[in-house]
């Protein structure tokens, strides 16, 4: 299944009920990008991020902000500067878990509501694409692999990104994505397939 596959057999084309959730993360991002909200991705410059930004990081009290003890949070923070033990050289801290990570990125997700900036009309998409299962240079695919040296930067324009605007300030990120594939087949009548290693989106006004 390709990256951003908007299409799968079997269901009504004017249901957009599967999207690949390897799109999910990169409409994610693109939404940040657009409403210029910071938003780290490593562990330390989270961590940093959660001191500087949040009403407890600001207080001295980060680890309140994740709802941990501080001194749990302080070994995520040993473990993210990379100190080692002088004389065995192995990693002070502890790495987070999973499960932590994601209460981490809970609480970077709350600046999502401090931006006040309007909604993209266009997205400007860097892939190899395939148009309701056409691919230019190559035809149609009909079970073919599609040719991933074809990647192409694309804008589609004149699209309605509100509902998935409000998905993603609503911590719906799969909604979000499932929401721009129906704005762009709404607006080009066709399902939209992205290929590629590094599928990027860049939302426009």
């Amino acid at each position: 299944m390709p990256v951003g596959r908007w299409e799968a057999p079997g269901y009504d084309p004017g249901q957009p009920d599967v999207v690949d959730v390897r799109l999910v993360p990169v409409l994610r991002d693109a939404w940040y990008r657009w409403h210029r909200v910071e938003h780290p991705t490593e562990l330390r410059a989270q961590l940093e991020w959660i001191q500087r930004r949040t009403p407890e990081g600001r207080a001295g009290r980060p680890a309140d902000a994740i709802g941990v003890d501080p001194s749990r949070y302080n070994a995520w923070l040993t473990w993210a500067i990379g100190l080692r033990d002088k004389r065995t050289h192995r990693r002070l801290g502890v790495e987070p878990s999973p499960k932590s990570r994601a209460k981490i990125e809970q609480v970077l997700a709350r600046a999502r509501g401090e931006s006040t900036r309007g909604t993209p009309t266009r997205a400007v998409v860097t892939a190899a694409i395939s148009w309701a299962g056409y691919q230019n240079g190559v035809g149609h695919l009909e079970g073919r692999a599609p040719a991933l040296t074809r990647t192409r930067t694309t804008t589609l324009d004149q699209l309605d990104l509100s509902t998935s605007s409000r998905e993603w300030a609503d911590f719906e990120d799969p909604a979000a994505a499932q929401a721009f594939a129906g704005a762009v087949y709404d607006r080009y009548g066709a399902w939209v397939d992205l290929y590629g290693a590094a599928i990027e989106i860049e939302l426009k006004p």
